[in-house]
């Protein structure tokens, strides 16, 4: 990949929406630009959901020939959704579709780089405490920061 490739880009949202996880929508209360803020998920509040038994669906060993244990395949005859293959049984293959992460500890460490004001009609405004949309996050502001997930001490793809 080029040097320039951004492998962690900056994560944008509207504060208070709903676009992010709420640990993330949270997080961000009452920093300021250029502050960091450690989020630890545990198994009691994951990051990303709890490991739902449901999730894990059989489909036709014909329709997925190529894929092999542990693979992660997308299911493009089953709606495009995308699984780890856990094990062969029979003439299926059992698929797990929650993320790989589903139920974990993982630990996640945000920098606030910018906040701005949206325009009231794009949003929904409900003001707990003042803050100034420039300097200091309120519901309904733009922010963009850096978030960083780490599992296991090693930091992961988000």
């Amino acid at each position: 990949y080029p040097d320039d490739v951004d492998f962690n880009p900056a994560l944008e949202f509207v504060c208070g929406r709903g676009d992010v996880v709420p640990q993330i929508d949270q997080g961000v209360e009452g920093l300021k630009i250029g502050d960091r803020r450690f989020i630890q998920c545990d198994e009691t509040n994951p990051l990303f959901g709890f490991h739902d038994a449901s999730k894990q669906i059989l489909v036709p060993f014909a329709d997925y020939a190529d894929a092999q244990l542990g693979a992660v395949i997308s299911l493009v005859k089953h709606g495009g959704l995308t699984g780890v293959v856990l094990k062969q049984q029979k003439d299926q293959w059992l698929v797990d579709l929650n993320h790989p992460l589903a139920g974990q500890r993982v630990n996640v460490t945000i920098t606030l780089l910018a906040t701005e004001a949206v325009r009231a009609r794009e949003v929904r405004v409900q003001r707990l405490r003042k803050g100034d949309g420039t300097t200091y996050p309120i519901f309904g502001d733009w922010i963009t920061m850096h978030v960083e997930v780490s599992h296991n001490g090693k930091v992961v793809p988000s």
